[in-house]
């Protein structure tokens, strides 16, 4: 299983025979606009591949509407899934509630085994892209099993109160 990080570049041509895609989740309305807007710069700069869109049942009717109006015009797959949550017996600390839907994003890896997804990377539906990024999917891993990831931002500029001292512009791989 091969997960890419996030990267910008130039389009890259569709290689035969590879099945690739974009993915998010969305669990509330609050962030239609922010799955829309993702789809929206995908189709911009000319992305080769789907964005499959995760949803839960906590999704309105409405917003599920929305995104079907929207699929085919920014190559849109909407895929429903089931909410991931830890058990009743475990806590788990949020250290803010926004992050309660977080572990549904895994929902991510049934793609490989489900729909026969060679590679998928994951953007969080709260992203934009400024350039095509396609190339992404050319990362070469040293395993089949391993995954690639980006760093945290954690310039913290919205001066959340949950965020950990060190989060700083100064710390922050993006911003210092």
């Amino acid at each position: 299983m091969d997960l890419s990080g996030i990267a910008v570049s130039d389009q890259s041509p569709i290689m035969a025979g590879q099945n690739y895609a974009y993915c998010t989740l969305i669990t509330r309305s609050s962030y239609l606009a922010g799955v829309l807007i993702l789809a929206h710069t995908l189709a911009k700069y000319k992305s080769a591949y789907p964005l499959i869109v995760l949803y839960t049942d906590t999704l309105p009717a409405s917003s599920v509407r929305a995104l079907e109006l929207e699929a085919p015009h920014s190559n849109l797959i909407l895929h429903r899934v089931d909410a991931l949550l830890p058990r009743e017996n475990v806590h788990v600390h949020l250290i803010a509630e926004r992050f309660a839907d977080t572990w549904t994003k895994l929902r991510v890896f049934e793609l490989y085994k489900l729909d026969n997804y060679d590679k998928i990377c994951y953007l969080d539906a709260d992203m934009i892209l400024r350039k095509n990024m396609d190339h992404i999917f050319d990362k070469q891993l040293p395993a089949d099993d391993w995954i690639a990831a980006n760093h945290a931002c954690v310039c913290n500029l919205d001066k959340d109160p949950w965020a950990p001292e060190d989060w700083t512009k100064e710390n922050c791989a993006y911003t210092a």
